[in-house]
């Protein structure tokens, strides 16, 4: 079987209450109920059994400081509909590793935004998997995750299909 090439096309940004799938909102809602008065939740805040049903859709980014780029995103976890969408699983993996650099760049700028400004990310747009000549529209929301409220070291990520 041939590993297809992801090519995200361009995003655009949504706002709050925008998204047509509900579980963009059900983990916006989770996450900023993690906040306790602080701009972001850590990951230990962030506890699975509370989103089991979220979960095939989550990927847990590690944040590498003081690197380029391409060296900055690695995948920690990769939920199964996650692994199915993309026929691979990325746990472990470097973003740039995984889909191709365009891709890779559009994922990586979406994470700087969240690094940068210490807010979420919602997103909509098509995956192509170019192997195939299919796309899929999809709903995306980044969430930054830090341990001190002053340096994004996670990104919380719900990934849907919409139908």
């Amino acid at each position: 079987m041939v590993t297809p090439v992801i090519k995200l096309e361009e995003g655009r940004p949504l706002r709050p209450g925008e998204a047509q799938d509900l579980r963009i909102g059900e983990i916006i809602g989770y996450w900023k109920s993690k906040l306790c008065g602080r701009k972001m939740p850590s990951r230990k805040d962030i506890d699975p059994a509370e989103i089991v049903r979220l979960l095939p859709y989550v990927a847990l980014v590690d944040v590498i400081p003081d690197v380029p780029i391409e060296k900055r995103y690695r995948v920690r976890l990769f939920g199964t509909q996650l692994v199915e969408y993309h026929q691979k699983d990325w746990t472990g993996k470097l973003v740039f590793d995984v889909t191709s650099g365009e891709a890779a760049q559009r994922i990586a700028q979406a994470g700087e935004f969240c690094v940068n400004h210490h807010r979420p990310w919602l997103s909509s747009g098509r995956l192509y998997w170019t192997n195939q000549k299919s796309a899929k529209q999809f709903e995306a929301v980044i969430l930054p995750l830090s341990l001190d409220d002053t340096t994004v070291n996670m990104l919380l990520v719900l990934l849907v299909i919409v139908p």
